[in-house]
């Protein structure tokens, strides 16, 4: 005969319990990580909006564009799901917006360069804290 006790098949309750816990950790750690994931990807996004916005306004006012004409050649937001999504339109409907234009006056008597300074803001997906991206364009003066 045999004397052993005999052991059941199958899982104590309390390793039941650990193995669910630990599942729900993984889970909820896979549920944020995926969350923070898309709000990274639709930040990474606007940037590259906000940042080819200002590029093309910048390359338009070195070709000899007014502010004005820049603006009317830029696309709106209006019926444009993208633009709507990641830049801040102003009150005039404009997504950059233009500072003063200046002169710099280059050493050596080598010339002159006009200047301006152009803003962007581009929306955070969160809604907290737009980002404002500022440039500096130059280009020569017509003599």
């Amino acid at each position: 005969m045999n004397t052993k006790p005999r052991r059941k098949n199958g899982y104590t309750f309390a390793e039941v319990l650990m193995a669910a816990g630990l599942l729900g950790i993984m889970i909820g750690g896979t549920v944020r990580l995926i969350g923070t994931m898309n709000i990274s990807e639709t930040a990474a996004a606007s940037g590259a909006v906000g940042m080819n916005i200002l590029d093309n306004t910048a390359k338009l006012w070195q070709l000899g564009l007014t502010p004005a004409e820049v603006l009317s050649v830029l696309p709106t937001s209006t019926n444009n799901e993208i633009l709507d999504k990641a830049v801040v339109v102003d009150g005039s409907g404009n997504t950059v917006t233009f500072g003063t234009a200046g002169t710099t006056n280059l050493a050596s008597s080598m010339g002159t360069l006009e200047n301006i300074t152009i803003s962007i803001n581009v929306e955070d997906p969160q809604g907290t804290n737009n980002r404002t991206s500022t440039a500096t364009i130059y280009r020569p003066t017509s003599r």
